[in-house]
């Protein structure tokens, strides 16, 4: 009995101790690109109208920093460019771009 007291306080201070944003789920994005998850890669290559580079210079807009990895991938029922980026403070952020027109859908901070 005073096993499962003590576990369900340290689990009740664990939540409590976590952000509202880690625990909150990513709203739906809309694109202008609308694609099944199970595209291939060259299905993708060939519907997105924005280039990787141009991508990246707009997650760079978004945030300035150092783009590490940027891929041509399906969010939410729509083709995006995903951003990683690294800050100047270190912090990393993931930036989905709008393959069709490059417009910034969400910028969310990774936390690790």
């Amino acid at each position: 009995m005073k096993t499962s007291i003590l576990s369900a306080v340290v689990a009740g201070s664990l939540l409590a101790a976590t952000p509202d944003y880690a625990l909150a789920k990513d709203p739906r994005i809309t694109g202008s690109i609308a694609v099944k998850n199970n595209v291939t890669a060259a299905e993708k290559s060939s519907l997105a109208k924005v280039e990787q580079k141009e991508a990246n210079t707009a997650a760079l807009k978004a945030y300035a920093g150092k783009v590490v990895k940027s891929e041509l991938d399906e969010e939410d029922g729509f083709l995006v460019w995903e951003v990683d980026v690294v800050g100047r403070d270190g912090a990393k952020r993931e930036i989905l771009i709008d393959a069709g027109n490059s417009k910034i859908l969400r910028n969310k901070r990774e936390l690790d």
